[in-house]
């Protein structure tokens, strides 16, 4: 009995020892061709990835968005995104907390990432972005200044979520919004055809966008309405968690901060709400569509 399982042992060590000596010679060589291919090329794009976008309350959670591939490397700036939008920080990934996925090919076109935005051109930067300011009071565009808060807001010391947090805003408190604050990544461009005070050979940015028409930074000026004449480079893909709009509170305890803007309307209430303004009949050139 100990003499036939022997045998049988026997057989099958030199079955296996035939197997993988096949493998190396012949069929598996060109898997380890195949392996080593795979690993030299880019990872697959999942398909069940969703959109991910970083919560106002805590920047360690994220909060799934219904939203395609392309709209979320549009809006994203804290990912390798455009951030074209106001979103914030937004990651492509198989789960909210998974690591984002590399952006696939079908939404970036292969497009080169453009220069970031150089600091010796004259062009004013805050975090490395173009940046306005509103400050907010009776005769200003930000005119509700005391809000209340309805969950627990953090404020931190820079317009970046990565920043010193400096406290938070308790439930029912009521705080002063004293500023609001638009940082964006300008899309440089150089004219090439002298177009509303542009001169042929300007370095130029584009600040803002509104359908086909741009509003430009040139030579410490802003100008509205610009649709041609300029070579533009392709956009910059973002890495900073500033880009987009920010508010700054004051609370009653001396604490100042920033917050996203997005608070504003998903965690606080206006406490002294302006009028609704005159409701007006539409006429006949008060109707139309604002992007023909």
């Amino acid at each position: 009995m100990r003499r036939r399982l022997a045998a049988v042992l026997a057989s099958c060590v030199v079955f296996l020892g035939a197997c993988g000596g096949s493998g190396g010679d012949g069929a598996a060589g060109e898997g380890g061709e195949s392996a080593r291919a795979a690993a030299d090329s880019p990872p697959a794009q999942t398909t069940n990835a969703s959109c991910y976008r970083q919560s106002d309350l805590d920047p360690g959670a994220w909060e799934r968005l219904d939203w395609e591939e392309q709209s979320c490397f549009a809006e994203d700036s804290c990912n390798g995104g455009l951030g074209r939008g106001f979103a914030g920080c937004l990651k492509w990934a198989t789960g909210p907390d998974e690591p984002p996925l590399p952006w696939s090919a079908e939404v970036t076109a292969d497009t080169p990432a453009g220069r970031p935005l150089p600091t010796d051109e004259g062009l004013p930067l805050e975090h490395g972005l173009f940046a306005t300011h509103t400050v907010c009071g009776e005769n200003s565009e930000c005119q509700v200044v005391r809000w209340r808060a309805n969950a627990r807001v953090p404020i931190y010391a820079e317009p970046n979520p990565t920043s010193r947090r400096v406290g938070r805003l308790d439930p029912d408190e009521i705080v002063v919004l004293v500023e609001r604050a638009r940082f964006v990544a300008a899309q440089r461009g150089v004219v090439v055809e002298a177009y509303n005070g542009m001169r042929v050979g300007d370095i130029v940015y584009a600040v803002a966008d509104a359908c086909k028409w741009h509003t430009v930074w040139s030579r410490g000026v802003l100008i509205e309405g610009i649709d041609g004449g300029v070579d533009w480079e392709p956009r910059q893909r973002l890495y900073n968690p500033s880009n987009g709009m920010w508010v700054r509170f004051e609370r009653t305890n001396g604490q100042s901060g920033w917050a996203r803007e997005s608070v504003l309307w998903g965690h606080l209430t206006q406490v002294d709400p302006p009028p609704p303004p005159p409701v007006t009949e539409a006429g006949e050139f008060d109707e139309y569509d604002e992007c023909e």
